[in-house]
């Protein structure tokens, strides 16, 4: 999950959002987005985040992955 959470918060910075605007597009209460990025990751999660985003899910776990895997390399 540690590489999920970057991969959001490099997309929000890259769209010019505060994790609060993405928390406030996805209309989670203050703390949420946080404490799904941290610890409560569910699919509806992921999908309300993409969409506070701009983008598909599938792109965030493509890139999640992507980052998962080189940070494996050698």
């Amino acid at each position: 999950m540690p590489a999920l959470r970057e991969i959001v918060k490099a997309r929000a910075r890259a769209a010019g959002l505060s994790l609060n605007e993405v928390e406030r597009r996805a209309r989670w209460s203050p703390g949420t987005l946080s404490r799904v990025l941290r610890v409560n990751m569910t699919l509806a999660s992921l999908e309300r985040i993409a969409a506070a985003l701009g983008c598909p899910a599938w792109e965030l776990l493509r890139d999640a992955a992507s980052d998962a895997h080189k940070a494996q390399q050698p």
